[in-house]
């Protein structure tokens, strides 16, 4: 096999690419090792993108480093639909449609005229929820990362994060569910952090980069493989309407 027939991808973050340490190399090493296409988290986002020091020092050389490595480059994202995830002066252009219209359209312009060869496809924004059914009951995840859109709330961000370091009063959040089948359910806590969302948040990347202690173990290419199995076995199940065997011997 000389590549994959499918893309297999990640969100990352295009200040930990661009940075020349220990650390950023095993990052790089560490996406091209994993994954043949990739997206920014939050350096292509409107905020970010305005920032004309993060664009042209981590923005854009990241962008060309993945298509260097042979990457498949999506981008995300151009515009949100709430002030809180846009710069301050367009929201104060919200009563003034005329305005607005044309700092959007010239935004449109400017990212997209930039960014045109540098990207090969686009990247829909969606919400995360994830079922795991076995013969015992199912496991449930929902990530939410906004609950409603405030067309009048910003963020707080000290540090100049996208989505701010305190939580919104409309910021979502995530959930796991146990449901056994001859039980009741129960929620199986969890710790959510706001602030991040490029590929890891900041616990994650680290333990992973940085050396830190989790307080978690971290999946291994093991669990990898195991999570692939059970996308392949759905698809096939689909494909013919019939149950999957694994190796395991699991049926899902």
């Amino acid at each position: 096999m000389t590549r994959h027939a499918f893309k297999f991808g990640s969100a990352a973050d295009g200040i930990r690419l661009m940075t020349q340490n220990t650390a950023g190399q095993k990052y790089r090493d560490t996406l091209l090792a994993n994954f043949n296409q990739f997206r920014l988290g939050n350096n292509l986002k409107w905020n970010h993108w305005e920032n004309l020091t993060e664009r042209n020092t981590y923005t854009l050389p990241a962008l060309q480093w993945g298509r260097d490595n042979g990457l498949f480059v999506r981008g995300h994202t151009l515009i949100w639909p709430s002030c809180g995830n846009m710069p301050a002066d367009v929201c104060a252009l919200r009563d003034d449609p005329a305005a607005l219209r044309s700092r959007i359209d010239a935004h449109i312009t400017d990212e997209t005229s930039t960014l045109a060869g540098k990207i090969d496809g686009v990247l829909p924004l969606g919400g995360v929820p994830g079922h795991v059914q076995r013969h015992p009951g199912r496991l449930e995840l929902e990530v939410e990362e906004t609950q409603w859109a405030d067309p009048g709330t910003g963020v707080t961000a000290g540090s100049g994060a996208l989505h701010g370091d305190v939580a919104p009063p409309n910021s979502g959040g995530a959930r796991i569910r146990m449901r056994p089948l001859w039980a009741p359910p129960r929620d199986v806590p969890v710790t959510v952090v706001h602030e991040w969302h490029g590929g890891a948040d900041e616990r994650m990347l680290a333990a992973m980069f940085d050396g830190a202690a989790s307080p978690v173990a971290l999946a291994d290419e093991r669990d990898g493989a195991h999570a692939l199995a059970i996308g392949l076995a759905a698809n096939e199940s689909f494909t013919t309407g019939e149950p999957v065997t694994l190796s395991g011997g699991e049926r899902d």
